[in-house]
């Protein structure tokens, strides 16, 4: 076996989607990757690299990084082929990402995995992440408010209230996106 990590590039897409498409069979809901690739490719530059891993030639494994302050990244969207898995290929895309990083002047970098994800806390841990913290889902059910004296469109406001809530302090600060669960 040859493997070797690089730049993902948009001719990766059906090999990479092939792989992604069933990443959670079992759960409801279907992998992000194959619809955000694209978008990912063409957007690689400074501050995002996505790599995959390929196994002659063949990509096997998918990761991207980015840059989200002076010193800190951020890496997501890792998925290794299910009859590539143990092979390492993981940790290679995770040590190719780390040292892309450091070359950006990164120190630290996180990620966020589910908890019932236990391929994805595994390979975290083995890459040398720990878990910090964990999420939980709320729907809150505000009251009734009078249309006029609503805020719509001050993202400000909205961030007073929210850095201010008492839900805030709850939740240790994290709340995730309803539109994509990895935000």
């Amino acid at each position: 076996m040859t493997r070797r990590v690089r730049q993902a590039r948009l001719d990766d897409h059906e090999a990479v989607s092939a792989f992604t498409e069933d990443t959670w069979a079992d759960r409801d809901g279907e992998d992000y990757i194959p619809r955000i690739f694209p978008r990912w490719v063409e957007n690689n530059g400074p501050t995002q690299h996505t790599a995959v891993a390929v196994v002659d030639e063949q990509p096997v494994g998918i990761c991207q990084a980015q840059v989200l302050a002076e010193n800190e990244g951020w890496l997501q969207g890792m998925r290794v082929d299910p009859d590539h898995r143990g092979e390492g290929h993981g940790n290679a895309m995770l040590d190719y990402l780390m040292d892309w990083l450091r070359e950006r002047g990164v120190t630290a970098a996180r990620n966020m995995v589910f908890g019932w994800n236990t391929m994805g806390m595994g390979q975290s841990r083995a890459g040398g992440f720990d878990p910090q913290t964990a999420c939980r889902w709320a729907r809150p059910d505000p009251e009734p408010v009078d249309v006029a004296d609503a805020v719509v469109e001050d993202a400000d406001a909205a961030w007073r209230y929210w850095t201010h809530s008492e839900a805030r302090r709850a939740l240790d600060g994290l709340a995730l996106a309803d539109d994509e669960s990895w935000a």
